[in-house]
């Protein structure tokens, strides 16, 4: 992660589906899913972050909204760095999945080279898989709870990702957008915290509004 220190901008992608209930079968599979959020986290320089996010229920123009702001930073002379939290086998390819979909086989493939080719990527994912020590697979909400304990970060509660099905189903799209503002802080935190230390993860969260009480640890 080293090589990773002071590339700038960073921009970390956290995408919220519905997965509507398919009878006996449970909850559709993520690539059959409605996206219906995009958080956006962008942290320009030391200290300087912002949160948006892209939501509704017209997934095309969710697609293209969110390559364009992509392809503005893409575009700042330098090679960004795009992050997340299970990015590369779920984000990216739910991004790719839908754009293949709804903007055609062109569109996908500029969006891939766009992706790939025009960003560093880093998944947070793997390397809390060299971390963790308990069975099956770590969450986010794990590598977050044990970064907030090393570095003394408050751990604001929020749900999970599996709410947005009931909250989208009651047409509460504002507390989606609100659950999505505060997941991408949070992993831009992690991300700062792995890459620059919990000094600067505690400044971008106080750049972006976000406190709570300081996690219960052991």
């Amino acid at each position: 992660m080293d090589a990773l220190r002071g590339v700038y901008p960073r921009v970390v992608l956290d995408v919220e589906l519905y997965r509507p209930k398919t009878g006996r079968r449970g909850r559709a599979g993520f690539f059959h899913s409605r996206l219906v959020a995009v958080g956006l986290a962008v942290q320009e320089g030391p200290g300087r972050a912002w949160v948006d996010v892209l939501h509704g229920d017209d997934e095309a123009g969710l697609v293209r909204s969110l390559l364009a702001r992509l392809e503005r930073v893409a575009s700042q002379g330098r090679r960004p760095l795009l992050a997340g939290y299970n990015i590369l086998s779920l984000d990216i390819p739910i991004i790719l999945s839908k754009a293949y979909e709804h903007l055609g086989p062109r569109e996908a493939r500029r969006a891939a080279g766009l992706l790939y080719r025009r960003f560093l990527v880093f998944d947070m994912f793997q390397h809390a898989l060299g971390e963790y020590t308990g069975t099956g697979l770590p969450g986010f909400r794990w590598l977050y709870h044990r970064l907030a304990c090393l570095h003394g970060l408050p751990e604001p509660d929020k749900g999970s990702g599996y709410d947005v099905h009931g909250l989208y189903e009651e047409g509460r799209m504002g507390e989606i957008v609100e659950y999505s503002r505060l997941d991408a802080a949070l992993h831009l935190a992690a991300l700062a915290a792995l890459l620059d230390g919990g000094g600067e993860a505690r400044r971008i969260l106080e750049a972006l509004g976000v406190g709570g009480p300081a996690a219960g640890c052991r």
